[in-house]
């Protein structure tokens, strides 16, 4: 890996074990929850063995956020949810999770990586209400269909054929809320030259580019050296060291 670079490609607007975790950047034991705002992290699907828990695909993230966040009224959270079963069912463990702890969220923020941009998207037709949602190589309209994760329904719910998925890109309240939208997907580029994708996802799919409204679509460029590239390009999509683009944004959402 060498460096990177990020195109600007805005468009107009016209359970593992489940888990919620609540980590703050300062002590807001004394603030009003109507004046603290929040910001949930959602990850992707995590194949067997790739990391001791789901939430650990977050942390870099969180880190990263908790440092940009210092001195404001944000609590953030990583929540974990099974990734072996379909995006809606995520969706539906969270929220009811919500509902049982009594959590109320202000002036909400999700940032979702991979399969967790679509657990949010299911999330929000549910009626969940949010500020923002940022996505991180998120299939939209489904993985690469030459990527094959395994046989079980949450790979299978976000594959480009999934009947669930079709229903999510044509829900009401998701299509309402797109304004709030901001999508970002990576493209890489080795020896054999330029690709449209992470590997795992089509920079269209990522970008979400057949659902109409979205408020910002971004692309972020990896250029490599030689050798093998493997999944790392969609890997690269929790690392904030290649999230300038993101942080940037955030920093200007996070006021």
């Amino acid at each position: 890996m060498k460096n990177y670079n990020y195109i600007n490609e805005t468009t107009e607007i016209v359970i593992e074990d489940f888990s919620i975790e609540r980590i703050d950047s300062n002590d807001l034991s004394t603030e009003s929850n109507t004046k603290v705002k929040d910001v949930i992290l959602l990850h992707g699907f995590n194949p067997t063995g790739f990391f001791s828990s789901n939430k650990e695909m977050m942390n870099e993230i969180n880190q990263t956020l908790l440092r940009q966040l210092r001195g404001k009224k944000y609590r953030t959270w990583n929540i974990s949810y099974k990734t072996g079963d379909s995006f809606d069912m995520g969706a539906q463990s969270i929220l009811n999770r919500i509902a049982k702890q009594g959590l109320s969220f202000n002036d909400c923020t999700i940032i979702a990586y991979s399969m967790g941009g679509i657990v949010a998207r299911s999330m929000i037709s549910k009626g969940f209400h949010v500020k923002n949602l940022i996505t991180i190589c998120s299939p939209h309209e489904g993985i690469a269909p030459s990527f094959f994760f395994a046989p079980s329904p949450g790979p299978q719910s976000i594959m480009p054929y999934s009947e669930v998925l079709h229903q999510l890109n044509h829900n009401k309240n998701d299509i309402n809320n797109r304004h709030k939208y901001y999508c970002f997907g990576i493209t890489y580029e080795d020896f054999r030259g330029h690709h449209d994708n992470d590997t795992v996802v089509y920079l269209e799919s990522a970008l979400a580019k057949k659902l109409n409204g979205i408020r910002h679509r971004e692309r972020i460029h990896l250029k490599y050296g030689t050798g093998a590239v493997g999944f790392d390009p969609h890997a690269r999509g929790k690392d904030p060291k290649f999230l300038n683009p993101v942080f940037r944004l955030c920093k200007r959402l996070f006021v």
